[in-house]
């Protein structure tokens, strides 16, 4: 280690060079950067649930789509202003470049049949002047059960587009220009809605470039801010300011370089990775300021060099355990975001930690920084008041260890109560503000419609014709009929659906109900209604084979335990629904891509706390070479993580991608005080056999570095709050309080434990001079 510190310490000038090279290539790259907004980055591309839902996509041609919904302030939808808005902007929407095609009443055949002809068209072709003929629109509209409910809201005040779109990943460009196209039509009469899952990406981007260009400052201002508050000159903040923008250019631009996606929660990247990356700089400068002032006659470089031999070893194990925590974190994800968040938090560590090792010195010897009045006093020994205060509350454990235990065990009790209500949920729409038009326009359609979330069962057969089955077609019947008994499904439809009201129409029935018949009739039904009808209006339903059928299941909610409960309850169903030989039943659909890969986020999530805290134990026994100092280091991360927990389970917070984040990460940082500690109490009881005195003697010094170390990555954490996504706001809340708790229970928990080991180890020591 002193062979590597001796490079920065005797070529300064080439180490700052080099490191400001490294910034700059990694500048560089920022223009490939790429933004991945959609919900499907969460699991592999090839994945069951993505393949089942690409078939679909192939076969059918149904995507996820967006949604625009005119709404009518003051009675029916069904007037002359809304229907002929309706068709203007259809066809303006059917013009764009990205869309594959548009479906509402302007498109969808409606169908109307007596004994001597058939009628299968559009129910609106052309501008219409009187109130007369909007009030006929209604009423044929009304007569489609496939329209009520996706087209048609259910209380008749709303009406509703369907955009198809040719690419997925182009989504965002095509939201912002549905956006502009509405627009003009906007007034308080009418309103118009935009939703849907492509809509979702198009407002996260915005919502990405709205936290990059606010958090960052924000983060870099609070943590620069702290650093003046703790050594009290200008010049010191340099050192740190470019360990901050090295780790985190060097992170997110060689993301860029290497084509890796900027996802939503990457958002939070550069946040964390400054907040962990100024905490090496905090200790180097306070033993550096220790030293001057003890030892002010030394050389500049005798004074840095001494500062990194003492600071070299605790930084270096703390670097390790944090980069534990993210590879738990990047390991045991199978969510390529979470993955390349903890690969990439990981290099934004070790790079911090090359630049304080190499960068830092050099920059502390071309400065020669002057002493401070702060650390003036450590020539007599004596602390500050925040070390002094904070060596109290440690003296005060050591002294009364009943009470600082049984306070111990009712924050665990109460916190572990909390966690017991922890549950792993999300909903897509919480990404946003209640106030914000995309979720009023997802509120909206479920209100109104059917539901924004879709279930597809793709039924093949292993034959062309396979599907002219009257038993097959009586299942079919009978899923839709079972799906349709669940909480939380509004609808469902299928090719029976658009044949049934051609049944009804041939055949005189008052009521609409699903097609019923034998193999021989369901075959010139359809042929009837393909004959007459436009290939669009039933491509979307059954192949041009007859081999596969697609059944679209409508929720109004895409709250992930609602979900899981159709889905599972679903598959439970499909054996006993479907006995036929040569059918096989596939789920599709976002809803079925969302069931699994929110069933495995709670499995990756312990997953990856088990492994982070493996690596961190590991490593903190191997380099204290103790065991039993590996888990004193492990105990008040642990301690964090039970009552973040606890909060979480109290307050109702969910356990989604960004919150599963903050447990493997809170490993990695938390540990850091927790090592220090160790270290300047283990160098201490050297000296003394008295705990009261080593704890005097060293704490004050590492308890003030350390509280200053707290609050840069509290502050630093902290400033997610001021992100756009409420997600993240809670990821921030999350960490912020791990952190806090971190340094607070290592305070007290280490200081609990030496005494205990250091009695158990006197009284050893008795027993053995007895016995003697």
């Amino acid at each position: 280690m002193s062979r590597f510190l001796t490079v920065a310490i005797q070529h300064p000038k080439r180490c700052l060079l080099l490191g400001l090279l490294f910034i700059l290539i990694c500048a560089a790259g920022l223009h490939k950067l790429v933004k991945n907004t959609s919900v499907d980055a969460f699991i592999p591309a090839d994945h069951p649930s993505i393949l089942s839902r690409d078939k679909v996509r192939q076969v059918f041609g149904l995507q996820d789509p967006l949604v625009v919904s005119i709404s009518s302030a003051d009675g029916s939808i069904f007037n002359p202003q809304s229907l002929n808005l309706l068709l203007n902007l259809h066809h303006q929407f059917a013009a764009l470049a990205n869309v594959r095609q548009v479906k509402s009443l302007v498109s969808e055949a409606h169908i109307q049949a007596d004994d001597s002809s058939l009628q299968v068209a559009p129910l609106l072709s052309e501008q219409i002047s009187t109130l007369r003929q909007a009030e006929d629109i209604g009423r044929k509209a009304m007569q489609m059960p496939p329209f009520i409910g996706t087209l048609v809201a259910y209380d008749q005040r709303a009406l509703a587009l369907v955009v198809e779109l040719v690419e997925q990943d182009k989504a965002d460009e095509t939201y912002q220009l549905l956006l502009q196209t509405v627009a003009p039509f906007e007034t308080t009469s009418q309103h118009i809605y935009v939703a849907g899952q492509g809509a979702v990406g198009g407002y996260l981007s915005k919502y990405i470039d709205t936290d990059s260009r606010r958090m960052q400052p924000v983060v870099v201002g609070t943590i620069l801010l702290l650093l003046y508050l703790a050594f009290r000159q200008f010049k010191a903040l340099t050192g740190p300011l470019v360990v901050i923008l090295a780790s985190a250019l060097g992170a997110i631009g060689t993301m860029a370089w290497f084509n890796v996606p900027y996802y939503a929660i990457t958002s939070a990247l550069p946040v964390v990775i400054t907040a962990i990356a100024v905490a090496d700089a905090i200790h180097v400068l306070t033993a550096y300021y220790e030293l001057k002032a003890q030892h002010g006659n030394w050389s500049q470089r005798r004074l840095v060099g001494a500062a990194m031999l003492d600071m070299a070893r605790p930084i270096t194990l703390t670097t390790l355990t944090t980069l534990a925590g993210f590879i738990g974190l990047s390991v045991a994800s199978i969510m390529p975001p979470v993955k390349y968040f903890g690969l990439f938090a990981a290099l934004g560590v070790l790079i911090a930690w090359l630049f304080t090792m190499l960068v830092l010195p050099a920059l502390l010897i071309l400065l020669r920084l002057p002493e401070t009045s702060i650390f003036a006093r450590r020539q007599d020994n004596r602390a500050n008041l925040v070390g002094k205060a904070l060596t109290r509350l440690s003296l005060a454990t050591v002294r009364s260890p009943g009470i600082s235990m049984t306070i111990l065990l009712l924050i665990m009790l109460i916190a572990a109560a909390g966690a017991m209500h922890l549950r792993v949920d999300r909903a897509q729409v919480e990404n946003f503000t209640a106030g914000e038009p995309i979720r009023i326009a997802h509120d909206h359609l479920n209100q109104h419609y059917a539901g924004s979330a879709y279930l597809d069962i793709l039924i093949s057969t292993d034959s062309a014709q396979g599907l002219v089955n009257s038993t097959l077609l009586e299942e079919v019947a009978a899923l839709q009929d079972y799906l349709q008994s669940m909480q939380g499904v509004n609808k469902t439809q299928s090719i029976l659906d658009p044949l049934g009201v051609l049944q009804a129409q041939l055949e005189g029935k008052a009521s609409v109900s699903r097609f019923q018949g034998d193999e021989d009739s369901f075959s010139q039904y359809l042929l009837l209604f393909e004959s007459s009808a436009k290939p669009t209006d039933y491509a979307d339903k059954i192949d041009n084979q007859y081999q596969q059928m697609l059944v679209r299941a409508y929720l109004n909610t895409d709250l992930f335990s609602e979900e899981k409960r159709i889905v599972e309850a679903l598959q439970g169903q499909l054996p006993r629904l479907f006995t036929q030989q040569g059918v096989s039943i596939e789920l599709a659909g976002r809803v079925n891509v969302d069931y699994h890969w929110m069933t495995r986020l709670g499995d990756s999530h312990f997953r990856s706390i088990g492994i982070s805290m493996l690596l961190v134990l590991v490593f903190s026994s191997l380099l204290f070479r103790s065991l039993s100092d590996g888990l004193i280091c492990v105990a008040p991360v642990a301690f964090a993580i039970l009552v973040v927990y606890g909060v979480m389970g109290w307050q109702g917070i969910f356990l989604e991608p960004a919150t599963s984040m903050f447990a493997a990460i809170a490993i990695g940082v938390g540990i850091d005080f927790a090592i220090h500690f160790i270290e300047r109490l283990q160098l201490a009881l050297k000296h003394t056999p008295s705990l009261e005195e080593a704890i005097k003697h060293k704490f004050p010094s590492a308890a003030r570095a350390c509280f200053f170390n707290g609050a840069a990555l509290a502050c630093g954490f902290a400033t997610l709050f001021v992100s756009s996504l409420p997600t993240l706001q809670r990821f921030g809340l999350m960490i912020t309080l791990a952190c806090l708790t971190s340094f607070f229970a290592a305070l007290v928990m280490i200081p609990l434990a030496y005494r205990w080991r250091l009695r158990r180890s006197t009284n050893r020591a008795r027993r053995l001079s007895i016995n003697w």
